[in-house]
């Protein structure tokens, strides 16, 4: 694997590590992997062309799906374990990316 690829992975599980924390933020990340914010920010934007806060939006959003697949939990208890402070902003935030909300989705995979 190359030094790019380890260092997003490396990246990667320390977002999903903290995706429960709303306050979660770039400079959390930096004290973890002892860089400073901006060699964090332009090694994830050279490396993967995206940003922190991508990263992080993306990982709560695959906690989500996980969390709602289980269906452990409801939707306010998702929302706050993927680090969402508002379930109405969970939601909105979920239907954005995936077009649907997370009741819906919940329904359309037990139907499945």
């Amino acid at each position: 694997m190359s030094t790019s690829s380890n260092f997003i992975s490396k990246i990667t599980r320390h977002i999903r590590k903290n995706v429960h924390k709303p306050d979660y933020q770039i400079s959390d990340l930096c004290g973890e992997v002892k860089l400073s914010r901006s060699q964090v920010y332009r090694k994830i934007k050279e490396i993967s062309g995206r940003t922190f806060t991508d990263l992080l939006y993306q990982a709560r959003m695959d906690k989500s799906l996980t969390l709602l697949q289980s269906n452990q939990h409801n939707i306010s208890e998702i929302a706050s374990k993927v680090g969402f402070r508002d379930t109405s902003y969970f939601i909105r935030s979920f239907r954005k990316k995936y077009g649907v909300t997370p009741g819906q989705f919940r329904e359309r995979i037990a139907v499945a």
